[in-house]
């Protein structure tokens, strides 16, 4: 019997369960040992995976409802798109009354197309957010909404920059003024984004629902 057999065959099996994740990173000869154990304890391999999966799921329903904060955040992703919405079209209606004849101009219509796709990719996922924040449980969670925040916040801002630079720029419209006219809400984006951010790396909740990676996460920064 080799050493590595005779390691394995004196390890408990939740170790060798563990080992088996980290398979590539064994020789040759300490992977063959514990394929060797692995499969004289058959039986016994299967039972303790199902105790350990078992033993996640109820701690994964035993971990902590969102609280106040991240319900907010959940209402802010589900009810933001109606919200910009309304606004998108306020402001169309407003641009339109105070600079007559504009309506008729073609740049005025892809405006508009663009605007209503940027729209459409903002709400998708800020609804694919806070479907995460909401049903899910596990450290994947809360990379994807940091993701979500920046991208919905200053990430489609900076896109709608862009695309009113290139949609008038045939008007004489440089990319500093477009950047200009759309810096407020762009810095008010990114301040919201910072902060959401920062709870999410943060909170003492956040961690305790969502688990492992998070706190991991929250030391990198």
């Amino acid at each position: 019997m080799t050493d590595f057999a005779r390691h394995y065959a004196e390890a408990p099996t939740e170790l060798l369960i563990e080992l088996q994740g980290e398979r590539d990173t064994l020789s040759e000869e300490a992977r063959q040992a514990l394929d060797a154990e692995l499969a004289r304890r058959g039986e016994a391999i299967k039972t303790v995976k199902a105790d350990l999966a078992r033993t996640a799921e109820q701690q994964a329903m035993a971990r902590p409802p969102l609280g106040l904060l991240l319900i907010l955040l959940a209402l802010s992703m589900f009810l933001g798109p109606i919200v910009n919405a309304i606004s998108m079209i306020a402001q169309f209606g407003m641009t339109a009354a105070e600079t007559p004849g504009i309506d008729r101009l073609p740049e005025w219509r892809m405006n508009q197309i663009i605007s209503a796709i940027i729209w459409l990719l903002g709400a998708g996922l800020s609804l694919a957010g806070g479907l995460r924040l909401v049903r899910g449980r596990d450290p994947s969670v809360v990379p994807f909404l940091i993701i979500v925040v920046w991208l919905t916040r200053s990430g489609l801002d900076l896109v709608d920059i862009l695309a009113g630079y290139l949609t008038w720029r045939s008007r004489g419209v440089s990319i500093g003024a477009a950047f200009s006219h759309s810096s407020g809400q762009l810095a008010a984006d990114t301040l919201i984004a910072v902060l959401w951010t920062l709870y999410l790396l943060r909170s003492s909740r956040v961690q305790a629902r969502y688990g492992g990676a998070t706190a991991a996460l929250a030391k990198a920064f």
